[in-house]
Formats: C-alpha cells, structure tokens, sequence
C-alpha cells in the first residue's frame, strides 16, 4: 500500500501533471461511482508504480483537505446549536466519497491484479484449451499473446478516451453553431418584421396623403366655380381716369408727358459739371519732355527696349511717382543733377558703342578671309579634276592608236 503522506503542497506532488489534478478533483466533486471508478482505474493502471503511488498519495492529500473542512464546519454548526440533518448529510457524502475513492486506490495498488489483466488471463487460458502443442512453443506463444494483448488494452484504452474526447469537443461545437444558426435565424426574422412594418408604415402614410391631396382638390375646383364673372368695360374706366387726371392737375394725361420729356432734355443740355471723359483725336499725345532747355524723347521713360529706359525707371521708383515730368516740374531745384547723370550716361554709352565697333570689325574680317581660303581650296580641287580627265583621255587615245 502506499507510504504515508508526507506532502504538504500541490506542487509537491512533481510527476502529476495540472491536468491530471484537475481531473480528480472533478471526480470527487462529482461524486464518483464504481463504473467511473473501474475506467478512472483502467486509463492509469498501464502508467509506472512511481506514478500510481504518488497519484494515490495525492487522492489521500485531495480526503485530508476535504476531511478537515468537514471537521471545521461541524465545530462551528456546534458552537451556534444548528447541528442537524445538514450534518448528517455532509457525513453522510463524505463518507461515500471516501469508500469509492478507497476502491479506485485498490484498483491502482501494485499488489493487487487489474481487470485488464484478468481479461488477459482468461484470453490465456482459452487459447492454451483450443491449441495443446508442445509446451516450449506454448510458453512463447502465450508470452506474445500476452503481450500483445498488453499493448492491445493500453492502446485501446488511449483510443477510447481521446475519442470521448473529442466526441464532447465536436459535440459542444455542434452545439455553439446550433445556437448561433438558431439566434441570427431569430435576428433575420426579426429584421423582417421590422422591414415590414416600416413599409407598411409608409405605405399607409403615402395612402393618407393622396387622400387629403384628393380631397382638397374639389373643394379648390368649387370655390373656382363659384366665383362670379365680372364683366368689365375697360374705355368707360379709362375715360373715367382721364377726366380725375384733368381735375387734380387741370391738363391731359398726354399734355403732361410731353412737359415733362421737354425739361430732362434742358436739364440733359445745360450742366454745370459735366463728369464725361472727353476725348479728342485731334489733341496731340505728348513726345518729349524738357530740362533746362535740353528736349528728351518720351520713349526713354515708356518704351522699355529703349536704352535709357532702366534710368528713369529707377530714378521713378527711387523718388516714387508715376509721372517723371510733372514731379521735375515740381521740384525744379533737383532738375540740374538728374540732367548731368543722364547726360553721363550718353556719354558713357558713346564709347561703348565706339568700342563695340572696334571689336565687331575684326570678326568681319576673320569671315572674309575664311571665304578666300574656301574659295582657292575649290579651285584647287577642280584644277585637280580637270588634269584626272585630261590623263584618262590622253590613255584612250594612246591605247587607240
């Protein structure tokens, strides 16, 4: 039987995996059967001693937990006088669990032979009745038969656990995608109906409002109808006017107008200030301007192509006006600097143009005396020709003769 147990934690117990605690704690929570027991038994009987001892000492660890709670809350019951029929009951269970947990240990002891192993001996025993031969060929037959039948039980046990296994997961995920096939059918249907309400919603909306449309339209064609037709005669009102027009201002209606036309056109012809542009093609447009007696082109300050342009430019932009004579006009003290910086400036450009001449020639020069050269070299070229001919005919002729 197993040793007495020493552990003192859950993580003591080193060759217990978390899933195999976890499952025994859920059967003895379950309250455990012999048929749960005898299969409990049966998957972990194949495992070594060391396992099957430890897992034991585990069941007992799992019974001392469960025993000393039991004690705890029997002692408290006592101390307030409840003890009753829930005391009982609570014995009752736990004592239940610890018979049947008593047999699972029996079923994991290594003394004691397992139901798989008597199913393996009574699988012997037929076959040694079916098949007497001799004993040394018996004795092995049996030992292979033994052991497969061993590996057979173990594999098979493996087997059937994984398909419960998996049987509860497809089982549990049938069930997930039934439930939620079941609520978006529920959603579907659901949307129907409100689709469904909402357009016969605004169908009876749209029926009322042809309705009303209907119904206000006689009643408008009615009042239409029943409005009376006025005869109206349109000279006699017209003659009526005309003689109220002659009481209020003693004259025709026509009498006045033409009056009236009469004074805007006097109005029209006699004005103080006349704000019209006026223009004429026969005033002449300005072409110069003077300082100190000197005449300068306007198209030095208009034309910008023109060389003295850039001048009064920035002489404009420096003083800040638009209009160079007016400003000179103005300021008659600044007249004599402006007229010698202009007259510089022609200076200046005097000799540059001088100089631009100078150098401009020399070019000209070069281009004539390339056209010389171009010139002998093509009659050199054709002299050349002219005496290959001569040479060619002078052969023929020798050949000739």
């Amino acid at each position: 039987m197993a040793k007495k147990n020493n552990y003192k934690n859950e993580n003591d117990f080193s060759l217990l995996s978390t899933k195999v605690r976890t499952r025994v704690k859920n059967l003895i929570d379950k309250r455990l059967t012999s048929q749960t027991v005898m299969l409990f038994a049966q998957e972990y009987e194949a495992y070594d001693i060391d396992f099957r001892e430890e897992l034991i000492e585990y069941i007992n660890f799992l019974m001392e937990i469960e025993r000393e709670k039991w004690m705890n809350e029997s002692a408290y019951l006592y101390e307030k006088q409840k003890v009753g029929s829930f005391g009982s009951l609570k014995q009752n269970d736990f004592y239940k669990k610890q018979e049947e947990l008593k047999k699972f240990q029996e079923y994991l002891s290594k003394d004691r032979t397992s139901a798989t192993q008597k199913a393996i001996e009574d699988s012997r025993r037929e076959v040694l009745v079916k098949k007497p031969e001799s004993p040394e060929f018996v004795n092995k037959a049996s030992n292979k038969n033994v052991k497969s039948i061993e590996k057979n039980s173990i594999n098979r046990m493996l087997l059937e656990a994984k398909a419960r296994e998996e049987k509860e997961a497809r089982e549990a995920r049938l069930r997930e995608t039934k439930r939620a096939e079941e609520e978006r059918k529920e959603q579907l249907a659901k949307q129907k109906e409100l689709e469904k309400k909402k357009k016969e919603a605004i169908k009876k909306s749209k029926e009322k409002n042809a309705s009303k449309k209907l119904e206000k339209k006689p009643s408008k064609k009615s009042k239409v109808q029943v409005q009376p037709i006025i005869d109206r005669n349109y000279e006699k009102e017209q003659a009526e006017k005309e003689k109220l027009w002659k009481e209020l201002y003693g004259k025709t209606r026509e009498e006045t107008l033409n009056e009236r036309k009469t004074e805007n056109e006097f109005k029209e012809s006699f004005v103080e200030y006349d704000k019209k542009p006026n223009f004429n093609s026969t005033n002449e447009i300005q072409k110069s301007f003077m300082i100190l007696g000197y005449e300068f082109s306007i198209d030095e300050v208009t034309d910008p192509k023109n060389r003295y342009f850039s001048f009064w430019y920035n002489l404009k932009k420096r003083v800040k006006t638009s209009n160079i004579s007016i400003w000179l006009s103005i300021h008659p003290n600044k007249q004599k600097s402006i007229l010698n910086k202009r007259l510089r400036i022609e200076t200046n450009i005097g000799i540059w143009d001088k100089l631009k001449a100078i150098f401009n020639v020399k070019p000209k020069v070069q281009v004539v005396k390339k056209e010389k050269s171009k010139r002998k070299e093509v009659k050199k070229e054709i002299k050349k020709i002219e005496i290959k001919k001569q040479e060619k005919e002078n052969k023929i002729i020798s050949e000739s003769n």
